[in-house]
């Protein structure tokens, strides 16, 4: 069954984050921290956006994730190699 289109809302807020820092689970629900780093010399990461969804949400999400890596390495967009040797093109 093909998904209905969702409304647009402007204003939400996008964020950044430069790294995946944890994934937790409690009562069936998934929480993902992000952080990003500043570019200045000895700084910390910083938590940049905390995001929360159900235990079957991230799985749908693992699966697109998949689906969209995998075109990119088709396409010779990435290769998967570890993360201090991944170009991205």
């Amino acid at each position: 069954m093909a998904r209905a289109q969702p409304i647009d809302n402007p204003d939400v807020t996008e964020i950044y984050c430069d790294n995946y820092h944890n994934a937790v689970t409690y009562r069936g629900v998934m929480r993902f921290t992000f952080t990003t780093r500043r570019a200045f010399k000895n700084e910390v990461d910083r938590v940049s956006c905390r995001l929360a969804m159900p235990i079957l949400t991230a799985i749908e999400l693992h699966q697109e994730l998949g689906k969209i890596l995998d075109a990119m390495e088709a396409d010779g967009q990435i290769g998967r190699t570890p993360k201090d040797k991944q170009q991205i093109q």
